[in-house]
Formats: C-alpha cells, structure tokens, sequence
C-alpha cells in the first residue's frame, strides 16, 4: 500500500516523460534529440528552437512548481488548514498590487527590486489576513474568507490602477498570469540558484 503513491508518481513522470520527447520529436529526430541538447547545430532551427526555448521552459515550469508547492505545504502545515496556500490566503494578490505600486512609482527597476516588493506585499496581505482571522482563532474556515477578502480587494485595486495605467503595466500583468517563454537558461538558473539578474525590467 506504501508503494502504491511512488508508483502513481514513477507513471506520471514517465508519461509526461514520453509525451515531452514526443511533442519536441516535431521539431527534431528522435536520433538528433541528446545532440541537440547538448550541443545544437546553429544551422538548425529545430534544434537551436528545442536547446534555447523549449528545455529552459521545462526547467523553469519544474523550478516555479516546486517552489509553489513548498509554499503551500509550508502554510497548509504551520496554519493547519489543508486549504492554505498563497492564492487563498490572498498572497499572489497582495504581491500583484504591491508590484503594480512599484511599477508605477519607479517604472526601471531591477530584478531584485521586484522580487523585493512582491515579497512586501505579500507579508502585508499575511499580516492582515492574520489580524482578520485572530479574532475567530484563526480557524481554517475564517483564515479562508479573510484571505478571499483581502484577495478581492487587493485584485480590485490592481485593476482600478490597471484602466487608468494600462501602458505601463502590461508586464505587470504578464507577470501575474504567468509565462513559461524563455530565451536562454538564465530564469532557470535564477530560480535553481536563487540568485536574481541584476537586468533591468522597465514596465
């Protein structure tokens, strides 16, 4: 019985394994896969499409999956609430209008500086999604409806700002629906390491 998750996880990855490889078989020969990962041909689109685009999103899906789910085993745990995680708790809202705030006030920041204000605002949300929940024992249910409600809020703010700043905020909102296109392997080197680019994002 104790094997049966292991094994369900063994066939999901070997599954998403086999489609993976014949997804990228579209873009190069089975008998060219392992040379165009290591080291592509330039003259092949193919290849250079499969080396520099598509395994650095794989890297950087794994890297930002793993990272969310530890985030949310680490709330489900500390609160014990099987449902806590950053989106109920109204986490990834504070960190969006928090974000959107910073865009507006300084539009060239860096890296670090983004990452910096993402994590302010969602200490923020955390803080008052706490002093919300504190006066019903912090019971699941109550964490989760302070959370919805600070989500609501904070979601409202980024699209009020959003109509008036639309122009300068489409990476914003790029960043907070999601985007697995890369170029190169420094997002997933970032995220592996935790090292942020010192690159500028303009908004």
């Amino acid at each position: 019985m104790k094997q049966r998750p292991l094994l369900l996880f063994m066939l999901l990855i070997s599954s998403a394994l086999a489609l993976t490889i014949l997804g990228y078989s579209s873009h190069v020969p089975l008998s060219r896969m392992m040379a165009a990962i290591l080291d592509p041909a330039p003259d092949s689109l193919g290849e250079t499409y499969l080396r520099y685009a598509l395994l650095p999103r794989i890297f950087v899906a794994l890297f930002a999956g793993a990272a969310l789910s530890l985030s949310g085993v680490v709330f489900q745990q500390v609160l014990k609430n099987p449902l806590a995680e950053p989106s109920t708790l109204g986490l990834l809202s504070g960190a969006q209008l928090a974000i959107t705030l910073a865009a507006l006030a300084a539009p060239g920041m860096a890296v670090w500086s983004i990452e910096l204000s993402a994590v302010t605002g969602a200490l923020a949300t955390l803080g008052l999604v706490m002093l919300l929940a504190s006066r019903g024992g912090f019971s699941p249910v109550t964490m989760l409806l302070a959370g919805m409600i600070i989500s609501f809020f904070a979601g409202t703010a980024s699209v009020v700002l959003a109509l008036f700043n639309h122009e300068y905020l489409r990476s914003v909102f790029i960043w907070g629906s999601g985007s697995l296109v890369q170029n190169d392997f420094s997002n997933a080197v970032a995220l592996a390491l935790w090292r942020p680019e010192s690159r500028c994002l303009c908004f």
